[in-house]
């Protein structure tokens, strides 16, 4: 019989008592388990019982407990490394999921900063984003990990950096604080020149999204 307390996190199984983040050395139960950074120790407490149910109980007890945390776990992306991946998923102009295996990943494109939901061309700031790449398979080169732990990332799809194209198209700013190629300033300059997309609003309507949240948040 199963039975599972969670605020205490103990699981029984007949008279096996199994003990999660602490080890029992009570000479009732014949071994306790310990769970830490989802590595397993097996500690033998000496108590005669059919060996064979033992090794059946321990076969079945692993297998219950470890399963779940390795399917949450989630594979660390590596900073420089490019992965191809497909976009399933739209945040807003900046930010998306991708999808690479089985596995969903939490991307905020590089030094760039889209108008955030709630400001003017919020909307269709994602909706470019969402026009260029989802549902596609795309190129995605780590740069760093950000304080929400997103993979901050340059995008690409056939080639074309789609962070650029995102300025080129006058829906994001070059995120100053953050930018490392000087080319996109050229570009957002020349979009704001011929008032493309948020250049053609009001002065007052151009709020940078970095502005805008100190304000707002």
């Amino acid at each position: 019989m199963l039975d599972i307390e969670n605020p205490r996190r103990r699981f029984f199984i007949s008279n096996y008592e199994i003990h999660i983040g602490a080890i029992s050395i009570d000479h009732v139960i014949p071994w306790s388990f310990m769970c830490s950074d989802n590595s397993w120790n097996l500690v033998y407490v000496s108590k005669e019982e059919n060996s064979s149910m033992q090794k059946i109980i321990t076969l079945l007890i692993i297998v219950l407990l470890t399963q779940p945390l390795l399917a949450d776990e989630q594979p660390k992306l590596k900073k420089g490394a490019a992965y191809h991946g497909k976009a399933i998923k739209i945040t807003d102009g900046d930010t998306l999921t991708l999808l690479l295996i089985k596995t969903q990943y939490k991307i905020r494109l590089a030094q760039i900063d889209t108008p955030e939901k709630r400001q003017p061309y919020g909307n269709k700031a994602k909706q470019a984003l969402s026009d260029m790449v989802l549902g596609k398979h795309i190129k995605v080169k780590i740069e760093t990990i950000d304080r929400y732990g997103r993979y901050v990332a340059d995008i690409y799809i056939d080639g074309k950096h789609i962070n650029t194209e995102l300025v080129r198209v006058g829906v994001a700013w070059v995120y100053k604080k953050y930018v490392k190629d000087k080319r996109l300033f050229d570009i957002e300059q020349q979009a704001r020149e011929d008032k493309v997309g948020l250049w053609g609003l009001p002065e007052a309507d151009r709020v940078p999204p970095w502005k805008w949240r100190k304000v707002n948040r």
